[in-house]
């Protein structure tokens, strides 16, 4: 892993020390299994259990306050309550005993070797529970000759999970090569790896839920005023105000993978103008509007407030139906209201001719011609999948749900790819990724620079000139 700059999130960990050697059995059994985490219903009974997700605002002794999606919500943790480390991308320095989660686009400069990096320490000895849905899953995982568990907790001591109907419990252990990890087990030795995500790390308190930083999720019973946590998960995600100037305005973007290409030449081109933030992940489709509550964190207290989000969904929607897609923008748009920003949607970027070229030549004039003309051809039904011609036709979409929302601006990126198709874009065209280098990201980063300072009443004087970038750009000089 690069070297990032670390930020060292001051946690309350409680380890049990574990002493001796233990082998652990392999073990099946059959127990109810508990769905994953939803919303809270909007209708709440007194008496029910509910789940509940969203960001903490406030923390006193034995509770804490979570801005939820529709209400905020009074959480008490009775000393039985898990509170568990949700894990992304984990990584374990076993010398200094840490397990570090990097979070992705959290740089202020758009550098990626200096996103910042959570550190938490870790027991002297880490047990694994892996999950597994059904017995056969756990089979085939067996089998194979490299395991890598995609549902797992760690924990200071081993323990019986009783609702788990299918799990693998033993010791982690150092592998031979960097990220490579053993299990011991009562079978003996296994080489594995951990997922990048649904990983688990135990031993937390209601100290490590940092107000404004923290995303909980909670299921409790809820008696009609407050909730009584029974389980919580965590994740940590950073705050940016340490590192913004409080007398810029505050801009928050959100977005995909495509957001990944552009986000830094975007923050080149506003530095020093407007304070920039993503969330520390990928957006990705819109189903995920349910998530904007927590990615506008605690938008309500001072400070923390947004001046204007820029806002895309639809590279990973390429299956959804019309009445799908629009359905999800007019909830995300209804989520986002509630910040009181000035709202920017930005078109989703093409899918290029390329990714028809299933041999892979696009060499010839004649080839290329024949990919436009087979792009050309593909009606709306079979514009299914990641086809040109697709991201088109959601744009044709989003632009019907924005009519009855005059107010929100937008920000063209198809048309910049569009208009450089015989330029600057010309042979990404006919590549078969739909993302973009640096070189291309540079002219999508100033667009979308363009109509934030637009929705924040300024002109483009305050764009940062082209040299700021960090390649050098071929092509015109005054975009």
């Amino acid at each position: 892993m690069k070297a990032g700059k670390t930020i060292i999130d001051t946690v309350a960990l409680i380890w049990l020390a574990v002493s001796g050697c233990c082998i652990l059995a392999e073990v099946s059994h059959a127990a109810p299994r508990e769905t994953s985490e939803g919303r809270a219903s909007a209708r709440l009974e007194s008496g029910q259990q509910i789940r509940i997700d969203g960001v903490v605002t406030q923390r006193q002794k034995y509770s804490f306050t979570l801005q939820a999606a529709e209400r905020d919500f009074e959480v008490f943790i009775p000393n039985a309550t898990a509170v568990r480390l949700r894990l992304t991308r984990p990584v374990i320095d076993w010398e200094h005993r840490q397990l570090l989660i990097t979070l992705p686009i959290s740089a202020a400069d758009g550098n990626a070797d200096n996103n910042q990096v959570l550190r938490y320490p870790i027991p002297n000895r880490v047990f694994l529970t892996a999950e597994f849905s059904s017995a056969e899953q756990k089979r085939q995982v067996m089998a194979a000759s490299d395991k890598r568990w995609a549902k797992y907790t760690l924990s200071a001591a081993p323990g019986r999970p009783a609702d788990l109907p299918f799990y693998l419990q033993g010791e982690l252990l150092p592998g031979k090569q960097p990220g490579a990890f053993q299990l011991r087990t009562a079978g003996g030795l296994h080489s594995c790896g951990l997922g990048p995500r649904h990983g688990k790390l135990e031993g937390f308190s209601i100290l490590d839920l940092q107000p404004h930083v923290t995303e909980a999720f909670v299921i409790g019973g809820f008696d009609g005023e407050k909730v009584t946590a029974e389980r919580i998960e965590f994740m940590h995600v950073g705050d940016p105000l340490p590192i913004e100037n409080p007398d810029l305005p505050r801009c928050l973007f959100l977005g995909d993978s495509i957001s990944f290409n552009y986000q830094r030449p975007l923050r080149e081109a506003l530095r020093g103008v407007v304070n920039l933030h993503h969330p520390p992940t990928n957006c990705g489709g819109s189903d995920n509007w349910t998530s904007i509550h927590r990615w506008l964190g605690s938008y309500r207290q001072p400070g923390r407030n947004w001046d204007v989000i820029a806002f895309n969904f639809g590279l990973q929607d390429d299956q959804l139906t019309k009445t799908e897609y629009q359905s999800n923008l007019r909830q995300a748009i209804d989520q986002l209201r509630k910040a009181d920003a000035k709202l920017i949607w930005v078109t989703t970027t093409p899918i290029p001719f390329g990714m028809l070229d299933g041999a892979g030549t696009r060499q010839s004039p004649d080839e290329r011609k024949a990919l436009m003309e087979s792009a050309r051809a593909l009606a709306p039904p079979q514009l299914v999948g990641h086809l040109p011609g697709r991201m088109a036709m959601q744009n044709r979409w989003a632009a019907e749900v924005l009519i009855d929302h005059p107010d929100i601006a937008v920000c063209d990126l198809w048309q910049v790819v569009e208009d450089g198709r015989s330029g600057d874009f010309s042979e990404w065209w006919f590549g078969k990724r739909p993302n973009f280098e640096y070189s291309h990201s540079v002219w999508l980063g100033r667009e979308l620079a363009r109509s934030i300072l637009s929705s924040l009443g300024r002109d483009d004087s305050q764009l940062k000139p082209l040299d700021v970038h960090a390649l050098k750009i071929a092509g015109p000089k005054n975009k």
